[in-house]
């Protein structure tokens, strides 16, 4: 018997789809702001890219989020999802 639209399942599956794991060796955020990211290691959490240089931000790259610490382990990135 199919899955019940809406099922579980079938939400999973569509929330997997629009996550798009981004290689940071092909392409780097357009814009300054929070992310997903993943290491190698396999850890995934968000992060704060900066690509507007000032006094407080030298160097583009990612950073942890409330503070000036580059993340260099980082491997893949992608936008924030929409909130449900």
């Amino acid at each position: 018997m199919g899955q019940a639209p809406g099922s579980e399942a079938q939400v999973h599956a569509a929330a997997q789809e629009e996550m798009t794991w981004i290689s940071v060796k092909e392409k780097l955020p357009e814009t300054s702001g929070i992310v997903l990211y993943a290491t190698g290691s396999g850890h995934v959490s968000t992060c704060q890219y900066v690509r507007q240089l000032n006094e407080s931000y030298p160097e583009a790259g990612f950073r942890y989020t409330g503070n000036n610490r580059i993340i260099h382990e980082i491997t893949h990135w992608q936008p924030m999802p929409s909130p449900p």
